[in-house]
């Protein structure tokens, strides 16, 4: 049997990824967090944008609430470990 923290290391490799490719052909990636509220995430866009959204059950989009700032950006990208892709 594999020791937890491999299995949760080889999860998170597999979704830093998927982040990459998905960026990489020009598609948002959605970064979940449990500090949010429920229905609440943060869309990561090629370029380096990240928004705050919200997605209500049946809709076929996500609201956005705001854009985070720069430094804001960076700061969540540093909690989460992951690298600016350009």
């Amino acid at each position: 049997m594999k020791k937890v923290s491999e299995i949760e290391t080889r999860g998170i490799n597999a979704v830093k990824k998927l982040r990459m490719r998905r960026l990489s052909r020009g598609d948002f990636f959605m970064i979940n967090s449990n500090s949010l509220p429920p229905n609440h995430c943060y869309l990561e866009y090629p370029g380096g944008a990240i928004k705050l959204a919200i997605y209500e059950s049946g809709a076929k989009d996500f609201t956005i609430v705001h854009e985070l700032e720069t430094e804001e950006s960076s700061s969540l990208r540093k909690k989460f470990g992951l690298e600016l892709i350009h």
